[in-house]
C-alpha cells in the first residue's frame, strides 16, 4: 500500500504567510462563523443540510465577495472571482458528519469521496478546460482533507491511461456509463496503482474546540494556522510574495492580499 504524507494547516501553510499576523477582527469573524457552523452539525442530518451548512460558513468567514455554490454535479465550488460564472478555483466533496463509510483516512484514500473528487476534477480539467484550479477538498465538515491541485495534475492529469479511461466513460465508449462504473473501474484502480504517494493537508475541526469556545484571547494563536489555512490567501493561493526588505536590520514581508490587515 501506498504511503501518502499528511500536513497538519502550519505545514501546509507558506512559511512567509505563516510569520504574517491576522488583524482582531478579522479572527473574530472566523471564530463566530467556525462556532456557528459546529452548532449547526446534526449527525442524523442529510448531506443537502450539511453543504448549507458549509457554505454559510464559507460565505460568513472569508468568502462573502466570491462565487460559492454547487456547480453541476460538484458539491460545492469556490471560485476565483465574485461570479459563478468565473473559473472554479476550489472543488469540495462534502460528505454528510455522520458517513464514515465514504470518508477517506490518512491511511487509505482509495475511498468514494476520493473517487467522486477525482471525477469532479477531470470533468473541470477535460469538459471545462479549466486550468484555474488550486486545491480540491474531501469533508465531512468535521474532518477535512486538503489537496493542491498541483498534486492531482501531477499524478492523474498527466496520467495518460486515467484520461483515456475518463474520455471513453464520459463518451459512452465503455462497458459501463453510470459514476458507480467510473468509480469502481477507473477511479479505484487509478489510486490504488499510484505508484508515487499524495501530500495532502489533514485536521478535524473538532480538535479546535477548546481554543475557539474559551474567553482566553491568547489561546487565538492556537487557530492562526487553521484561519489562514481555510483563507483565500492559501485556498486560492492569494498570497503572492515574498520580498524581504532589510531597513534597519529587520526584515520588512510584503505581501499581496486581498483584504489584509497587519493585526495580532
Amino acid at each position: 500500500m501506498q504511503h501518502h504524507h499528511p500536513l497538519s494547516p502550519r505545514q501546509a501553510l507558506n512559511k512567509a504567510y505563516v510569520r504574517l499576523k491576522t488583524a482582531r477582527s478579522d479572527m473574530e469573524r472566523f471564530k463566530l462563523a467556525l462556532r456557528t457552523l459546529l452548532d449547526s452539525i446534526n449527525l442524523s442530518e442529510s448531506e443537502e443540510h450539511a453543504k448549507n451548512h458549509l457554505r454559510d460558513f464559507l460565505k460568513s468567514s472569508f468568502y462573502d465577495k466570491y462565487g460559492v455554490n454547487t456547480k453541476g454535479k460538484t458539491d460545492l465550488v469556490i471560485h476565483t472571482g465574485s461570479s459563478t460564472k468565473s473559473n472554479a478555483g476550489v472543488l469540495l466533496e462534502v460528505k454528510r458528519p455522520g458517513n464514515k463509510a465514504d470518508m477517506p483516512t490518512t491511511g487509505n484514500l482509495n475511498s468514494k469521496a476520493m473517487h467522486e473528487l477525482l471525477l469532479y476534477y477531470l470533468r473541470e480539467r477535460e469538459e471545462h478546460k479549466n486550468s484555474d484550479l488550486k486545491h480540491l477538498v474531501v469533508t465531512s465538515v468535521y474532518e477535512w482533507f486538503v489537496f493542491d491541485a498541483l498534486e492531482f495534475d501531477r499524478l492523474f492529469y498527466r496520467n495518460a491511461q486515467l484520461r483515456k479511461d475518463f474520455t471513453g466513460w464520459a463518451q459512452g465508449r465503455k462497458a459501463g456509463s453510470s459514476t458507480d462504473f467510473f468509480y469502481m473501474e477507473i477511479a479505484a484502480p487509478a489510486l490504488a496503482s499510484l505508484s508515487e504517494s499524495i501530500t495532502f493537508t489533514h485536521f478535524d475541526l473538532r480538535d479546535f474546540e477548546k481554543p475557539l469556545r474559551n474567553s482566553d484571547l491568547k489561546d487565538d494563536v492556537k487557530l492562526a494556522a487553521l484561519y489562514k489555512v481555510l483563507s483565500p490567501a492559501h485556498l486560492l493561493k492569494e498570497f503572492s510574495s515574498i520580498k524581504h526588505v532589510e531597513e534597519g536590520g529587520s526584515p520588512v514581508c510584503y505581501a499581496h492580499l486581498k483584504g489584509f490587515r497587519e493585526g495580532f
